[in-house]
């Protein structure tokens, strides 16, 4: 039996399993919350209410960590500074990137009534606040992401043995505490590049059982004089906070970061955590792996910190690649045995089933769930052909390197590979700049491959898209975003501005020199109030906090392959507020490793989206491809066109409905209150589907139901917290 054919034979049943095997643990009944709603300066949306106390709840059933997943623009700093008064925390750690600080300032006072903020910048300052916080009041305390976690400067610190009078040894190295040689483990004498690298302490017996274990490093006075204030939180307030709120929590999901380590430290010390982001997932299933780690307990019973690739061989997908070892110059003895070597590979994709880790403490939110008329928000695609001779060096070019690499990694060596990436991505974007690879052998430089720089006075086929965009977008009043990914020694915003300004347009180029991030917000505004007509810079620069309504139309026209980074910075625009339509343009050359590289950040999107609940097939979506049998399985059950209202209210964020459709798909029909009048089957129009999506949203295609005439049981804004 097929998969679809089981699914279509046993949907009833999955779903009835579904809904007795999770329940929701927030039900919609606003009323215990109602009263501390009203006293905020700000009244939230009917949906974003919903969402608070639903994470409130979630606190009081015992829950320690809550995540707020919601999409760019939903309103999440309203929404993190609002659930923290109605759940009646006193004393709120909020750790946010430096050009937010700012903002959640704003947020605070202008939304909690009775609040006190402070933004702390050093110890002293979180002592001071510390010692001056209001019980009466709730007390708002504001780090930066970068004083969180940057400390002091280190240099090691050891003494050079004397050999004779007047004379040291410049190889070997002492301990200052006990004088003897600094060793290894195992007894070897270390040298002073390895201690440079690393704190260390003497291993040196001084005593019967007794080391020395002194440090062998000290503060560097030449240095900036700073402590991280992660550190100093842990280690002198311990349980003083009553919720530490992380804003973008995707930034900390890596295993080895400083970022991460400081979260790690001030989620151990506070009470309860609210992290909030509208990326969850990079694509990649082990990007949750840490993120979950260091914020929930009930994670780390099932997983151990380097658990990591248990987890993705769970919850995504992995590759291995085996490969026959080249010139093995031995045959078995009685078989015709030959020896491979084995490497693992993470590929994008995750399993629905990861969805288990998250579903009891989590809330997704859309953003057309707060705002109920929002203009239409377009991926599009479009793959641009090279010309000439343009075309011709680029296909040498490559060729050349794709030789060379192959014999490289016939060899066992990637040395080429970062080059053989950058200069392919490169060089159809900048093909009046030359291209040379280059590789050492011993103390010569071989030359690899090589393109050669062709005329700076020809307009290449992307720029002449972009130039007949920019000019067909000032007609219509749109200003215009480029998104630039290599922007310092690949630098293209350079060209890029002096062919559109011949053009007749006023472009600028924000670089991360331009301005201090803490200004970058003004300093946009500024630019706009001055009529520019295209803003130039690299997406890194505006993808979190920033709100650019007055730029309808976003162009990627270079790839980024961070799909944090792709999904926020394409968001920067559609947010409430905006009356055009938004569109985001992604421009690539077709036959390329552009186009390779598009098809790969499609397929992270993808797999993104999916664990917010959304399965798409449109816009850079649809680029991807490749699903796993968990994900048809999630698609199907979707797709079902019998499925159980329950388990519409399931799998719905409740995105705003249309007020003339209050149907329930495959409703029960003793479920129903009230009297209820069956009308025949009858196709629905495509534009008029409901949201299916807490788990999977936006997925409208052309289906038939039963619809049934009722009052609704729910306000159509609301939102489902699992």
């Amino acid at each position: 039996m097929q998969l679809a054919e089981f699914i279509e034979e046993f949907k009833d049943a999955i779903t009835e399993q579904t809904m007795q095997n999770y329940r929701p643990l927030y039900t919609f009944d606003i009323t215990p919350y109602q009263s501390r709603l009203r006293e905020l300066r700000r009244q939230p949306f009917t949906s974003q209410s919903h969402c608070i106390s639903g994470l409130v709840k979630c606190y009081q059933e015992g829950q320690r960590s809550a995540f707020m997943v919601g999409e760019m623009g939903v309103g999440k700093t309203l929404i993190g500074a609002s659930t923290s008064f109605v759940a009646g925390f006193k004393k709120v750690l909020i750790l946010c990137p430096p050009h937010l600080v700012k903002k959640w300032e704003r947020e605070i006072l202008t939304t909690v009534p009775y609040s006190r903020v402070v933004i702390l910048k050093t110890t002293k300052d979180v002592d001071k606040a510390i010692e001056m916080a209001n019980p009466e009041k709730t007390n708002y305390f504001i780090i930066s992401r970068e004083r969180a976690k940057l400390s002091y400067c280190w240099k090691p610190v050891y003494i050079q043995p004397r050999v004779s009078e007047g004379r040291r040894c410049n190889d070997m190295i002492a301990c200052p505490s006990c004088g003897r040689l600094i060793v290894d483990e195992e007894g070897i004498p270390i040298s002073p590049e390895v201690i440079q690298k690393k704190k260390l302490r003497c291993r040196n017996t001084i005593e019967k059982d007794k080391l020395c274990n002194s440090p062998l490093w000290q503060a560097d006075r030449d240095g900036p004089r700073r402590y991280s204030l992660a550190e100093y939180i842990k280690k002198y307030y311990k349980g003083y906070f009553d919720l530490l709120i992380l804003d973008e929590c995707h930034e900390y999901k890596a295993q080895g970061s400083a970022q991460g380590y400081a979260v790690a430290a001030l989620a151990n010390v506070c009470k309860n955590v609210l992290a909030m982001t509208g990326t969850l997932m990079g694509g990649y299933s082990t990007s949750l792996f840490y993120l979950l780690y260091r914020l929930t307990n009930d994670f780390k019973k099932h997983f151990n910190h380097d658990d990591s690739i248990r987890f993705a061989q769970k919850y995504g997908i992995l590759e291995r690649i085996w490969k026959e070892k080249s010139g093995w110059s031995e045959d078995g003895a009685s078989s015709k045995r030959r020896q491979f070597s084995s490497r693992i590979v993470e590929r994008p994709g995750v399993s629905p089933e990861i969805i288990t880790h998250l579903i009891n403490k989590t809330a997704f939110m859309r953003l057309s769930d707060v705002a109920e008329i929002l203009p239409p928000y377009h991926d599009i695609v479009e793959t641009i052909e090279m010309e000439g001779e343009q075309l011709r060096e680029y296909q040498i070019f490559a060729q050349t390197m794709q030789d060379e690499l192959r014999k490289e990694l016939a060899r066992g060596s990637k040395k080429l590979l970062g080059a053989y990436l950058q200069s392919l991505l490169c060089y159809p974007d900048a093909p009046w700049r030359e291209e040379v690879v280059t590789k050492r052998m011993g103390d010569e430089v071989e030359v690899v491959a090589s393109a050669p720089a062709l005329s700076k006075d020809v307009l290449y086929p992307k720029e002449r898209r972009i130039v007949d965009l920019c000019l067909n977008e000032k007609k219509q009043k749109r200003k215009v975003i480029i998104y630039c990914t290599h922007t310092e020694s690949r630098d293209i915003t350079a060209r890029l501005q002096i062919i559109l300004q011949e053009k007749g347009l006023n472009v600028v180029v924000l670089k991360s020199h331009t301005v201090s991030s803490e200004e970058r917000e003004d300093w946009v505004k500024q630019k706009v109030q001055e009529g520019i007509d295209v803003l130039i810079c690299q997406p890194k620069l505006v993808q979190t906090g920033l709100d650019l309504i007055d730029f309808p139309t976003l162009v990627f026209y270079q790839i980024e392959y961070s799909v944090y980074t792709v999904r926020q910075a394409s968001r920067r625009s559609w947010r409430i507020g905006q009356k055009n339509a938004v569109k985001v343009y992604y421009l690539t050359y077709g036959e390329t490793i552009q186009e390779k590289g598009l098809h790969l950040v499609a397929k992270k999107v993808k797999a993104s989206l999916m664990v917010e609940g959304e399965l798409l097939n449109e816009g850079l979506s649809a680029q991807a491809a490749e699903e796993d049998m968990m994900t048809q399985l999630a698609k199907s059950l979707v797709e079902s066109t019998t499925a159980k209202e329950s388990a519409e209210a399931l799998f719905s964020s409740c995105r705003q409905a249309f007020a003339e459709s209050q149907s329930f798909i495959g409703h029960k029909m003793e479920e129903l209150e009230g009297p209820i009048e069956e009308s025949p089957e009858e196709p629905i129009p495509e534009d008029k589907i409901p949201s299916m999506g807490f788990l999977w949203d936006d997925l409208k295609e052309k289906i038939t139901i039963k619809k049934y005439q009722r009052k609704p049981i729910h306000d159509p804004n609301q939102l489902v917290l699992f």
